[in-house]
């Protein structure tokens, strides 16, 4: 069976000579001087099932065991008790085996491998049904003053919390019926009960999250960043310190207790992480669920910055889900800002600030957004759905470049992906022309393919750099954008190729130092698979 990075099923073979390693858990990064022949896998993207097998090469051994080269971003680890069935001294640096994945820590990005199949697959994360009433039967695995470890066959270890039903006190290696009560993506943490929930418990995506809905849920834990709220869904919501939205509510923290009853409205959910943010007042109005939200590129909306952070300026527009004014680092692409932009419009947390929504992802809830509208609107994801297959191409423009994949902005409000093995060397701000092949539901995001007629990689060397759209209002204002970063010309530039597209929808070209108009493209353009510049 074809997956989607181009392997076929079974044997995975992705070891590689030159590592590329992101060692997490540690806190370092191996390098290479040489590209490797195909790109790594995602330490999410592997099937830690037990049953999987991978090819992998011994990088280094100590005392407990040896690093596993598995062509993932994360080696995985082979503990020398995993390895006592079979030989344990063909575990030398540089012996190739065949591994098998049996867990893997989501907090710490471990990865743990034996040689030998589990007899039944394991079961991953995102398959455990965390309603509180489907049971499960695992073993005691080991006992802590806080809890008991069960295992339950699966990616990682259940927690079961003390205190314990006085009727039911576990034992280590007992074999026992339990209930997933909570499931934590960030963590990959299963919180586990001997009871059942006397009702289902909601899933993330079905906590209502509108700012006004009234939740009754328990205090669990006081910390020092906020107040932990069970609101009996599988993941718990959080009542942050700092609550800029309900000051009268952050003045009520310190009087909650632990096991105290107490009403919440929900005012933000992060489907990628899980997160849930708690307000004890409610919203003025009911917040946009980012399902409703037109990511059009020119409505504008009123937000206010929640914070500061690396990757730029988080906002809060009015929707169950903030948003963010990326920061550029380097060249800007596309709906990136400078630190100076920031700085001009003093934006901190608390200011107010007019964005517009860019992108957006309806799987894990990310929001794009940027401080100037778009050239033009954005086509919805319906519209391009209904163009898939058709052979209909878009101009597209790398704005990230994954370990296998390549994201594509392509003027929708929902972007594209495309295999990295397509686009050999590609970089961010390089320009393509692709296809919409499918919406892919489980990524949020359209599975591309590049042009299949006339080029489809657009060379460095194109000489058109600037676009100007004409409005068919001829009192709006006509607007710059210079092609190879996505980015707004503040200033209209004096020298190179101009294109200039028409409100009919017919395009020319202006060469702004001689003044010279046609209606053939005047740039050199790199054809399909050729890397290397044509002849002129």
């Amino acid at each position: 069976m074809q997956r989607r990075d181009g392997t076929k099923e079974g044997l995975k073979d992705h070891s590689l000579s030159g590592a590329e390693v992101d060692n997490s858990g540690a806190g370092g990064i191996d390098l290479a001087l040489e590209p490797e022949g195909h790109p790594r896998i995602s330490w999410e993207h592997v099937n830690v099932d037990g049953v999987t097998p991978y090819k992998g090469r011994v990088a280094s051994v100590d005392a407990l065991g040896a690093l596993v080269d598995i062509g993932c971003d994360v080696m995985g680890f082979l503990y020398f008790k995993e390895a006592l069935e079979s030989n344990p001294c063909s575990l030398v640096a540089g012996a190739e085996l065949t591994v098998y994945l049996i867990s893997r820590d989501r907090k710490l990005h471990h990865l743990r491998l034996s040689l030998q199949p589990r007899s039944c697959p394991l079961t991953e994360l995102r398959d455990f049904v965390s309603d509180g009433q489907t049971p499960y039967v695992g073993k005691i695995k080991k006992m802590l003053t806080t809890g008991a470890l069960v295992d339950l066959n699966g990616e990682g270890n259940g927690f079961m919390p003390a205190p314990y039903p006085l009727s039911a006190t576990p034992k280590e290696g007992e074999e026992v019926t339990v209930y997933v009560h909570q499931k934590l993506k960030d963590s990959g943490r299963l919180c586990v009960s001997l009871e059942p929930a006397s009702k289902p418990r909601k899933s993330l995506e079905q906590i209502l999250s509108d700012g006004v809905t009234p939740h009754t849920g328990q205090v669990t834990i006081k910390c020092e960043f906020g107040v932990f709220v069970d609101i009996h869904a599988e993941v718990p919501g959080l009542l942050p310190k700092h609550m800029w939205w309900d000051k009268a509510g952050e003045m009520q923290l310190n009087n909650l207790k632990e096991g105290q009853s107490v009403t919440v409205y929900v005012v933000s959910k992060n489907l990628d992480s899980g997160k849930v943010t708690l307000g004890l007042n409610p919203w003025q109005k009911p917040l946009t669920s980012i399902e409703a939200i037109r990511a059009d590129g020119i409505t504008p909306h009123k937000g206010i910055v929640t914070s500061d952070r690396d990757v730029g300026l988080f906002v809060h527009f009015g929707a169950d889900m903030v948003g963010i004014l990326r920061r550029a680092k380097g060249e800007r692409v596309l709906y990136e800002h400078t630190n100076a932009e920031f700085e001009a419009l003093d934006l901190a947390p608390g200011r107010e600030v007019e964005v517009y929504v860019m992108r957006k992802n309806p799987v894990s809830g990310k929001v794009d957004l940027s401080l100037h509208p778009s050239v033009q609107p954005h086509l919805s994801l319906d519209d391009v759905r209904m163009r898939c297959g058709e052979g209909g191409s878009l101009d597209g423009l790398v704005y990230h470049v994954a370990h296998n994949e390549v994201l594509i902005d392509f003027g929708c409000e929902v972007t594209g992906i495309l295999p990295r093995r397509d686009l050999f060397g590609a970089k961010r701000g390089q320009r393509i022309v692709v296809e919409p092949v499918e919406f892919d539901e489980r990524c949020g995001r359209f599975l591309l393919r590049l042009a299949s007629t006339g080029s489809a990689v657009i060379g460095e060397e194109d000489v058109v750099r600037w676009r100007v759209d004409v409005q068919r209002d001829p009192t709006a204002p006509k607007r710059m954008i210079d092609k190879r970063t996505g980015a707004v010309v503040l200033e209209a530039p004096k020298t190179g190729w101009v294109e200039v597209a028409l409100a009919h929808g017919q395009v020319y070209y202006w060469n702004l130092d001689t003044g010279e108009t046609t209606w053939s493209r005047p740039a050199q353009v790199y054809e399909k698979g050729s890397m290397s510049s044509p002849s002129l």
